[in-house]
């Protein structure tokens, strides 16, 4: 093909006009780690892709946190959009799941919202993990410091996804079943109340009464378990205190009768309580 001058062309040329290059010139861009995006799912992909930029915008100007609207990423991924708190927070946490694993984002908060139509949204604040500051760092020569989580209220609504898992481990729950149990909670569950609860249940008990104290946390949060009024209103605390063994009582009677898998969630309690059962029957 010859070019304007006459010349024989030896390859291909493209020429961009004025207003393709503005196009390229304002363009938002981030950093992808290629590797990392080769690891994750479909829908854990497009979210990275999405997020990368609030991640990088969030760390270049050194706040704590990136804010993705839940209605936008559902246009942008795309994926269903829902309108019921439960559903949007099961929906997310399985794209949420193996980005947290990795350490690319550190924590998520959920906000109430409304979209310019009066229908239910969330805000999506995201904490960057350490993977997130190192791929910065390796983009920006830049060094990250900062929390790692962000400053909240103790309330369900408030606390984020990987400081309520951190709340459950710490309670000798493993890290697997803790992730299982945070995607399967109500929205507006008092979460930090029943574990607080439940801790001072296991603390009044006698000494050995709890033999499997991580199955109860377990049980109080999946069956969701309704807190006597003493432990919601200060004032009332007083006709808690004052009968504690009927309280106790009654608590850990639901709870000797909740399903066995609440009790036995890790591997290795299954295999001993199975070979207890099986030197039982011989």
């Amino acid at each position: 093909m010859p070019l304007p001058d006459g010349r024989r062309a030896d390859a291909v040329y493209i020429i961009l006009n004025d207003e393709y290059w503005q196009l390229l010139n304002k363009a938002q861009f981030r950093p992808l780690n290629y590797d990392y995006l080769r690891e994750l799912t479909p829908s854990a992909q497009r979210f990275y892709e999405v997020l990368s930029f609030r991640i990088f915008a969030a760390l270049s100007q050194s706040r704590t946190q990136a804010k993705l609207l839940y209605s936008e990423y559902c246009t942008r991924a795309p994926q269903r959009r829902y309108f019921d708190g439960d559903q949007v927070r099961k929906q997310m946490y399985k794209i949420h799941v193996p980005h947290m694993k990795a350490h690319y984002i550190a924590d998520v908060e959920y906000r109430n919202t409304v979209d310019d139509q009066g229908r239910p949204d969330w805000g999506l604040l995201y904490v960057p993990g350490k993977k997130a500051k190192a791929e910065f760092l390796a983009y920006t020569g830049k060094r990250v410091n900062g929390p790692t989580h962000a400053k909240r209220d103790e309330n369900w609504a408030g606390v984020g996804e990987g400081n309520l898992v951190a709340e459950l481990t710490k309670r000798g729950i493993t890290e697997n079943k803790a992730r299982d149990i945070v995607g399967r909670l109500r929205t507006d569950q008092p979460v930090m109340e029943q574990l607080r609860w439940a801790d001072s249940i296991i603390r009044s008990s006698r000494q050995g009464s709890f033999r499997n104290p991580p199955g109860f946390y377990i049980h109080v949060l999946e069956s969701d378990v309704t807190l006597p009024i003493a432990v919601k209103s200060p004032a009332a605390a007083e006709p808690l205190k004052a009968s504690p063994d009927a309280v106790l009582k009654k608590n850990y009677e639901a709870y000797r009768h909740g399903a066995l898998d609440e009790f036995l969630n890790t591997e290795e309690e299954r295999l001993a309580f199975e070979r207890s059962v099986e030197q039982k029957a011989v």
